[in-house]
């Protein structure tokens, strides 16, 4: 079987340069032809894909969230039908988590191996796809505003430290939302998320009996401006116990939803900083990847 392995070098704490050797070893004594190519940089990936895709039976992602976006995009834009082993490498690993694939990189390609492929949802907005989220506001900007060098020195805490330096400039955002059913959701928001994962930034989590990844629609999740204290403290009370009824909360599912806002703001899919029009639709497309899941 031939395989394009795409590795980032430089993800996550180098657990994947010091255990290389042993994961390409088991990969070939399974029968994998392996090609293997490293990234350079955003969008190399999603280039490597596209040029030797059709070449192979499987991508193999080494790398974080935001190497399998890339991976992703490359799959989407190509209209290509390839199944992804993930071995998640990064610093959180916000997907790996959310489907239950092992923290562990040899784990992680044994379960390449031997699991089931699976497929899932991909969500699209504007020209650009992604795999988990959506998100703009408090905390999402840490993925991106994080320098490398102090994800691999401290890990997720480091994504903690920096959400943590955000609370005190928590700034208000305009934002209307309307579904393909006509609903519509506006206000000032501190934090919104377009999700398909159970986990948002690596700091917020959602209750994963709430969350089908191949279910055709997206979890969102928009949280309004806390006027005092007292609704911040809500806010937080709601998620420590996973109840969304807070009128500062608003949850609901959606398949495709039209995004405007007339303010500049930064997004963030799947890690990765993203600049939207004035006004953009978001697309659900149902399992439109398959992704190699371990045997339960």
């Amino acid at each position: 079987m031939k395989a394009l392995m795409i590795m980032n070098p430089v993800s996550g704490k180098m657990s994947l340069i010091r255990n290389f050797a042993e994961i390409t070893r088991l990969l070939k004594e399974a029968g994998y032809e392996l090609d293997i190519r490293c990234t350079s940089g955003k969008g190399s990936a999603q280039k490597i894909v596209k040029e030797n895709a059709l070449d192979n039976d499987i991508i193999i992602c080494c790398g974080g969230d935001g190497t399998l976006n890339d991976i992703i995009n490359g799959i989407m834009e190509s209209d290509i039908s390839v199944p992804i082993g993930y071995i998640p490498c990064g610093t959180t690993n916000d997907f790996a988590s959310g489907i239950g694939l092992s923290k562990n990189v040899v784990r992680a390609a044994k379960d390449i191996i031997s699991g089931i492929p699976t497929e899932i949802d991909v969500g699209q907005f504007g020209d650009n796809y992604f795999s988990y989220v959506a998100s703009f506001g408090a905390f999402t900007q840490s993925s991106y505003a994080t320098p490398q060098n102090m994800k691999n020195t401290f890990g997720h805490f480091a994504y903690v430290l920096e959400g943590v330096k955000e609370i005190p400039y928590l700034k208000p955002t305009m934002l209307k939302i309307t579904t393909e059913t006509g609903d519509e959701y506006s206000g000032e928001y501190v934090l919104g998320a377009i999700a398909n994962s159970t986990s948002i930034g690596g700091i917020i989590k959602l209750d994963r009996a709430r969350v089908d990844m191949s279910d055709g629609e997206f979890e969102v999740l928009l949280i309004k401006y806390p006027k005092n204290i007292m609704d911040l403290n809500n806010i937080i009370t709601s998620f420590n116990t996973n109840d969304y009824e807070n009128p500062s909360i608003e949850f609901f599912r959606a398949r495709e939803l039209t995004v405007e806002s007339k303010e500049h703001i930064q997004w963030s899919l799947d890690g990765e900083c993203f600049e939207p029009k004035e006004k953009e639709v978001v697309r659900n497309y149902q399992k439109a990847i398959t992704i190699i899941l371990p045997k339960k």
